[in-house]
């Protein structure tokens, strides 16, 4: 019985021991992942890469060459800027003188149609100024007027006016600076409706010319009727002086018919008076 109880109590201090132990810290307590009770250390950085590769990229990371290629870009950048401005200032100034031209064109030809349209209703502004001198006196009507090659229409032109200044009632004596303003107004109008090829003339003065011609050429015309005239009456007066015929006749009839003889002298003497005056 001692050896019995002796071993019992050995049991149960070993047991004790062995519980004591394991609280002192030699064994792992139980519960969800416990720390280290030491820092770890950081792992180890990898080794640079070697190779053309790795030379690239290392290159390219590097501040100073990323500066270097932007700053080409941006020149690049900047001059292809400036040449598309200088195309987009020498468009503009293209579009603007086209627009220009076009505008004047366009101001022009309704101008032009206008100034056809005006002709063609005799009222148009004149284009053809006055040559220096008068019609036969400096250059020549028909000339002037652009007709050389076209007598038929210088004529009919001349035809026309003609009438116009007989339908006016204007004395061959006057002159032209003394004919009524009011007549020659309407002569002008109605010279350009019937012949709207007037209507370039400056001031009319075409149809002035044609009037000065034809009033110069007949007072022309009636001086010579008058020179003519009065050559006639000379000459029958200095016939009937000279002719004895008078003188006879009336001497035979004073001898036949008594005193009235000398009433018929004196009656063929007045005669010749008036003739003279």
């Amino acid at each position: 019985m001692p050896n019995s109880q002796s071993s019992a109590q050995r049991g149960s201090r070993g047991r004790g021991r062995g519980h004591g132990r394991g609280r002192g810290g030699h064994s792992t307590p139980s519960g969800p992942n416990p720390q280290p009770s030491h820092p770890v250390p950081p792992p180890n950085p990898l080794p640079p890469a070697s190779g053309p590769n790795a030379s690239a990229s290392s290159s390219s990371g590097a501040p100073g060459n990323i500066s270097t290629v932007n700053s080409e870009a941006l020149d690049e950048l900047h001059t292809r800027i400036e040449e598309l401005l200088a195309r987009a200032t020498q468009a503009e100034q293209a579009l603007a003188q086209h627009v220009q031209q076009s505008a004047g064109a366009a101001a022009a030809a309704p101008a032009t149609a206008g100034t056809a349209n005006s002709a063609a209703n005799g009222e148009a502004n004149a284009i053809v100024p006055r040559p220096h001198g008068s019609a036969g006196d400096g250059f020549s009507l028909q000339n002037a007027m652009g007709l050389e090659n076209d007598r038929a229409q210088y004529k009919a032109i001349q035809r026309m006016i003609k009438s116009l200044v007989n339908r006016a009632d204007i004395p061959s004596t006057i002159h032209f600076r003394h004919i009524d303003p009011v007549t020659l107004g309407k002569i002008h109008r109605i010279a350009r409706q019937r012949q709207p090829y007037l209507a370039r003339f400056q001031h009319n003065w075409a149809t002035d010319e044609f009037i000065v011609m034809l009033l110069k050429s007949r007072r022309k015309t009636a001086r010579r009727h008058r020179q003519a005239e009065r050559a006639l009456e000379e000459e029958e007066l200095t016939a009937s002086a000279a002719s004895p015929g008078v003188g006879t006749s009336h001497q035979s009839a004073g001898a036949g018919a008594g005193g009235n003889a000398g009433g018929n002298g004196s009656g063929a003497g007045q005669n010749n008076d008036e003739w003279s005056d």
